[in-house]
């Protein structure tokens, strides 16, 4: 079913650029900012690009329209992955990322710390391979608008912490990064915490890991009273599933997790004004484009009878990556990405209400 009063913006296109994988917050003074990746457009997609950087749109109307973009930590900063951003409640903003370094193919095809060359060589590009390089964390004062330092995770025993959502804050005002390691076969999720606001990251925790199927792109949601909810993305060994799981202890052990009969990748959670929690995903298949689905019951249970069909006309499966925020009049705006009608791969949204 289509939600009520649905409208769809485009938000930032450049034809000479792939931009991709958004997230969008609100910030506590009212600014919108959404942080994306953007690289150059080359005839051949991947979605690992040495030219790829990560971007910040700022809106100062609500989303109606966007400023921009600014280059999140600096140019020093190259060849990155998704961002997902997230402000603490001291006010500071911090951007989670990870970096690869890009080696050429003779190197990538012997050397041991390439050895995904063999099963994800779609990705290499123009003679070279990326490579894990490390997982960041930028630090900013003031809304993103100047970046004021960078952590480097340490994600050990893990060899690469691949990030995509953002930090969890909990109530006690430690922090959760959500992690995953393709280096591993199934890949595994964790999460790695900070206790002093983001500057330090250390001792890993594992949220999940199954002997067949791979659980990526961990997203996490702080509930009330102290649980923390982990949605995972699956691959064709879960059937395209989103898995979920839950801690809590603050993220030291996890649930087992357990298929949802939600179906796209990867997934994002936000806590609605009511209480109800809404989870958004991409459709990687005809009709390829953005759903979403509630729970009325801190994600014991989802209603998939009533799944919301917020987009279902993409050329193709390259879009999704969904993330939401709520209004203070109770209307959602998502923010995606995926191809226009020119052929190019930008940032778009999608605004509308949620059924009662």
């Amino acid at each position: 079913m289509r939600p009520p009063d649905l409208t769809h913006q485009l938000i930032y296109k450049n034809p000479h650029a792939y931009c991709a994988w958004p997230d969008i917050k609100i910030l506590q003074n009212g600014e919108w900012v959404l942080a994306f990746c953007e690289a150059m457009r080359r005839p051949v997609l991947t979605h690992l690009d040495p030219s790829l950087l990560n971007m910040l749109l700022r809106s100062q109307d609500g989303g109606q329209t966007w400023h921009g973009p600014q280059v999140i930590a600096g140019y020093d900063f190259a060849g990155m992955d998704d961002p997902g951003m997230v402000q603490l409640s001291s006010g500071l903003l911090l951007v989670n990322t990870a970096r690869n370094r890009f080696v050429s193919l003779d190197v990538a095809a012997s050397d041991p710390a390439c050895a995904s060359f063999r099963r994800d060589a779609e990705f290499a590009w123009a003679g070279s391979f990326p490579v894990a390089e490390g997982t960041y964390v930028h630090r900013s004062e003031d809304g993103g608008r100047t970046w004021a330092g960078s952590a480097r995770v340490d994600v050990s025993p893990y060899v690469s912490g691949y990030t995509l959502r953002s930090i969890a804050e909990l109530e006690d005002g430690s922090l959760l990064l959500p992690c995953y390691d393709e280096s591993q076969v199934p890949c595994p999720s964790f999460v790695v915490p900070s206790y002093d606001q983001g500057r330090t990251w250390r001792g890993a925790r594992l949220i999940a890991v199954d002997d067949t199927i791979g659980f990526f792109e961990p997203a996490l949601l702080a509930l009330p009273g102290g649980r923390v909810l982990a949605m995972l993305r699956t691959h064709e060994e879960g059937n395209y599933h989103l898995y979920q799981c839950h801690s809590d202890d603050g993220g030291s052990a996890w649930s087992s997790p357990q298929p949802t009969p939600m179906r796209g990748l990867p997934p994002h959670m936000l806590r609605l004004q009511d209480g109800r929690l809404l989870c958004v995903y991409g459709c990687r298949w005809a009709p390829f484009g953005i759903r979403a689905c509630l729970s009325n019951d801190q994600g014991a249970t989802w209603d998939i009878d009533n799944e919301l069909v917020l987009r279902d006309d993409f050329p193709n499966g390259d879009l999704g990556y969904p993330t939401s925020v709520q209004r203070p009049d109770g209307s959602i705006c998502t923010a995606y990405y995926g191809q226009d009608g020119d052929g190019v791969t930008c940032i778009q949204a999608s605004s509308y209400r949620i059924p009662d």
